[in-house]
């Protein structure tokens, strides 16, 4: 990955305008920022700064602006990830990837009240909704949309996820135990019994099950 790396800052230095070249010297350091402790220094902000790049040469890029938007989320900046994924998502509202990251980068932001904090998470739902009706088995937007919807008591539209996702993620045993919660909120006490059986039997922790249980007295 040195090799890459090396190779690829030489390419910008020959050709500083090719947005290829920045995108693929973002993607390098991006690799080599995994595991690393943050820091001053770090390739994360290269990246950033390669992806930023990348998007000045070619405003749409939508792949750049995802990758930009994932890594600033990662850098504890979701504010100006949600700035750079809504400018992505005007120019490409069918996009996939810039929807799910426009809805993680709401999902993180932050805000000072409460009415605040529940109107960004109902944007989020609203964004990984519009990721669902391109992708309608996109489990990772699905999900979320799902335990925000818990978070938000929205207690039956969070059932018909988690329904969805039982089919999709068969063996996930934390569906079974987020199932179990809701349905208790919902006095559905013998559901949610079942459904918590169902997460022990697919590896689900016994101590989690056994405070979930002891809630419900």
């Amino acid at each position: 990955m040195e090799r890459a790396r090396r190779a690829l800052r030489l390419a910008v230095e020959l050709a500083p305008s090719d947005v290829d070249v920045r995108y693929n010297l973002g993607l390098a350091l991006e690799y080599d920022a995994r595991g690393r402790r943050y820091g001053e220094g770090h390739p994360r902000e290269e990246a950033i700064a390669a992806y930023r790049r990348a998007l000045q040469i070619d405003p749409r890029r939508a792949d750049a602006a995802e990758n930009l938007g994932i890594l600033l989320i990662q850098a504890g900046r979701p504010g100006e990830a949600t700035l750079v994924l809504r400018r992505a998502g005007a120019q490409h509202p069918d996009n996939v990837g810039v929807l799910y990251a426009l809805g993680l980068a709401l999902e993180h932001g932050e805000d000072g009240t409460r009415r605040g904090r529940k109107a960004r998470l109902t944007e989020a739902i609203q964004v990984y909704g519009k990721a669902l009706g391109k992708d309608e088995n996109h489990v990772p937007a699905l999900w979320n949309r799902a335990e925000l919807r818990i978070v938000l008591n929205q207690d039956e539209e969070a059932l018909a996820d988690l329904a969805i996702l039982r089919k999709l993620i068969p063996d996930d045993a934390d569906v079974e135990f987020n199932r179990a919660l809701v349905l208790a909120r919902l006095g559905r006490k013998n559901e949610a019994s079942a459904a918590l059986m169902d997460f022990e039997s697919k590896g689900g922790d016994d101590e989690a099950a056994r405070r979930l249980r002891a809630s419900w007295d």
